[in-house]
């Protein structure tokens, strides 16, 4: 007799399959569930250990009452070892805000990596740390910068370093600054500079057109004060060795507010690394020639730019500077001399139309400062430059845009242990004086958030209480710093902004999209900020007659 029926010992390869299926199912639901759990697991002990971190951290960051032989208190943080870096790197001045609204009458102390940053504010704090320069050294500040931002070779490191008589370059380099960008000398430059921009102003613009045109208006001033200044301080010579110039310009500048902190960020964005590579091999040719004769009368020639460049070159040489750290110099000089000029000349531009008022009273100032015979129908317009600078509206406008539109922080280092405010700094630690603290101090000035020029205009009947709040103001105006940090470039950042605002204001109808009051600035800034968002304007060209 025949069996019939299904032998239960034995599957069909269809069953087979539906049993390895299942089986692979609730493998994988298994593992999955595994490694939800373990990631759950991990979660949890780094939330724990943030919440421990800050827990214990705010624990000991209490106010504590000057001496008593304690450093500043430590400002409540919640990562490990990292402290706060990260709040710092993205918003910098708002984590000194929030620090300081929990310490109002003290310094306190910001951890980032293990080292110490001891920031103060007072007036006279600051004024004492910018008067012992060896007591809180400025020199291993520019060494790290100088080593991360444009990765100075290290055999030419020791020239930055603070040891016995190893600062004599850095003097003498500073020395060299003042004899050129100060009096007659910075004015003769200037005179090369303005001429420069309006030769790249005419490049870029069709001068010739009374059409609207859109623009960023931020990149085009980027453009044009990049080219101008390349040409005026390195000669023309320079962008023969440098073929992708701009873009690669933009690509470093971009990348080293990180940059000067970190070389690691010419890593991490290999793109803006090789745009320093080939920025620099461009500078090695550039300074890789026979510069001991002048060869031009003036300030200025086609091969070396500026003189001061040229005895740049010799200095570097004469202390045994490698080539590849002398194009390091150089590299280094355009970017202080460009990278702030550009956010400045955008956000003084912004404040002096931050309403048609304003914007008729600038053009009204700036226009009887123009040399006799000027006209509106030419674009290379001529300031009386001295007198535009001591305008007491364009000055008091130049001086309210600084103190709204800085976002550096000067640091020292500490050099010894010592006490200031009464608080104990050792050894190593680095004191940071954050200039959004002072200038935004009401107690100095009233209405801190709003854009008055008029709060620096001298009237003539002043009284003694008006000159001690003028005198206030200037103490607590800290954009170039102080003491041997006091920036050389400063006296050309005052010309060149003002000089090139003024022509642009005038020889353009402006109307940007956004009012002044919603002009966003970026807190992530080496100095001047830049907008936080592309600035589209629109621009027509001016006729008139002066």
């Amino acid at each position: 007799m025949r069996r019939t029926g299904i032998n239960l010992g034995e599957r069909s390869p269809d069953n087979r399959r539906t049993a390895m299926n299942m089986w692979t199912t609730e493998e994988a639901n298994n593992v999955l569930f595994k490694a939800l759990a373990a990631l759950s697991t991990v979660w949890a002990v780094l939330v724990a250990l943030l919440i421990v971190t800050y827990a214990s951290r705010a624990a000991q960051s209490w106010p504590k009452p000057p001496n008593r032989g304690h450093e500043p208190p430590v400002a409540p943080y919640w990562v490990p070892y990292f402290q706060h870096i990260f709040s710092f790197l993205w918003d910098p001045n708002g984590t000194y805000q929030s620090s300081k609204n929990k310490y109002p009458n003290t310094p306190y102390t910001l951890l980032m990596m293990g080292t110490k940053f001891h920031i103060f504010s007072s007036k006279t704090t600051v004024a004492h740390v910018f008067s012992r320069s060896r007591a809180f050294s400025f020199e291993p500040v520019l060494s790290s910068m100088m080593e991360n931002g444009v990765n100075l070779p290290e055999v030419d490191r020791p020239m930055f370093q603070v040891t016995e008589g190893s600062n004599r370059f850095v003097a003498s380099n500073h020395n060299i600054w003042l004899k050129y960008l100060t009096g007659k000398r910075l004015d003769d430059i200037m005179a090369v500079y303005m001429k420069n921009f309006h030769h790249v102003l005419e490049e870029h613009m069709d001068l010739q057109s009374r059409e609207w045109i859109s623009v960023d208006f931020h990149e085009l001033m980027r453009r044009l004060i990049f080219e101008a200044s390349l040409v005026t301080f390195f000669g023309t010579r320079i962008q023969y060795y440098w073929a992708d110039i701009w873009e690669d310009w933009k690509l470093f500048n971009d990348a080293t507010y990180f940059g000067v902190r970190s070389n690691w960020a010419y890593y991490l964005q290999p793109r803006a690394g090789r745009a320093r590579e080939r920025m620099l091999q461009a500078f090695e040719k550039w300074a890789d020639i026979d510069p001991e004769e002048w060869v031009s009368e003036g300030v200025w020639n086609e091969t070396w730019g500026i003189k001061m460049n040229h005895e740049r070159e010799l200095l570097g040489r004469d202390y045994g500077f490698s080539l590849r750290g002398r194009s390091c110099l150089h590299a280094s000089f355009l970017f202080v001399i460009v990278t702030n000029a550009a956010p400045m000349a955008t956000w003084f531009a912004t404040c002096a139309s931050n309403s048609p008022a304003a914007l008729a009273r600038y053009r009204k100032e700036a226009s009887t400062l123009l040399f006799p015979g000027t006209s509106g129908s030419f674009h290379e317009l001529g300031f009386d430059v001295i007198a535009l600078k001591k305008n007491q509206y364009i000055q008091g406008l130049w001086k309210e845009s600084l103190r709204l539109g800085s976002a550096s922080a000067a640091a020292r280092v500490v050099m010894e242990d010592c006490e200031l405010e009464g608080y104990k700094l050792k050894k190593g630690s680095v004191i940071l004086l954050p200039v959004q603290l002072m200038h935004f101090d009401e107690s100095v000035f009233p209405e801190a958030k709003s854009l008055l020029p008029e709060r620096w205009m001298v009237k003539d009947d002043q009284d003694e209480a008006e000159m001690e709040r003028q005198r206030l103001q200037n103490q607590s105006l800290r954009s170039f710093g102080g003491g041997t940090g006091l920036c050389s470039g400063r006296f050309v950042a005052e010309q060149e902004i003002i000089n090139v605002v003024s022509t642009m204001l005038l020889l353009f109808e402006i109307e940007f999209d956004v009012g002044w009051k919603e002009f966003k600035l970026n807190p992530r800034s080496i100095g001047v900020m830049s907008p936080a968002k592309p600035v589209t304007a629109r621009l027509r060209r001016r006729i008139y007659e002066s």
